[in-house]
């Protein structure tokens, strides 16, 4: 009797056993794989958001600094239409270079965009260049893949009727400027308050 129960218990693992253990173990690793690769996705989609919304908080700044700081002499430059707007702006490039720069920035549509659809860019050089290198702008991208862009122009405290989709008064500047658009599925307003409605010929 002693014998019978050695012979069994020296067995070792039957071959049915031993692919049930197999597979048990390949759906363990099946499913931490599968959890390992969701866990990846998630860490790129977090980190593409965050690089979106750093994007989008450094455009903000930009155009608002650059709005803020427009420069309300009697001859200054203040053109814009729905989709751009060009203007000088007190905002110096360096600390050697503080010369008046003029801005633009708008919408550059790709062929095929949509109507309000494509790249926020801007591009600067100095207002009054002295050389031919100085007339040569420096362009940027500063967002990709917008929709439903659009620069407004406020003409009278009315902030539901006073709005204007161009500006070419040569004479005042608007009281504000909003720019909006839609990036990543989020609507963005910046609204920028021109500190005083100057005449532009005043003292001329």
């Amino acid at each position: 009797m002693s014998l019978n129960r050695a012979n069994i218990s020296n067995a070792g693992f039957t071959l049915m056993e031993l692919l049930i253990s197999i597979s048990v173990i390949m759906m363990i690793m099946a499913v931490a794989a599968g959890a390992f690769r969701l866990g990846f996705k998630a860490v790129e989609k977090g980190e593409t958001a965050i690089d979106d919304q750093q994007r989008l908080i450094i455009a903000v700044n930009y155009i608002s600094d650059q709005l803020q700081a427009v420069c309300l002499d009697k001859k200054a430059l203040f053109q814009g239409s729905k989709d751009s707007l060009v203007f000088q702006s007190k905002v110096v490039s360096s600390y050697e270079d503080q010369s008046l720069r003029q801005v633009e920035f708008g919408l550059a549509k790709k062929e095929g965009d949509k109507e309000g659809c494509g790249d926020v860019q801007v591009s600067t050089k100095k207002a009054f260049p002295l050389t031919e290198d100085e007339k040569e702008a420096d362009k940027e991208t500063l967002l990709s893949g917008v929709e439903s862009f659009s620069i407004a122009y406020l003409q009278s405290p009315d902030l539901e009727k006073g709005w204007l989709d161009t500006w070419e008064n040569e004479i005042y500047f608007p009281l504000a400027v909003k720019v909006e658009f839609i990036f990543e599925a989020q609507p963005v307003t910046i609204l920028v308050r021109i500190l005083r409605r100057s005449k532009k010929l005043e003292n001329a």
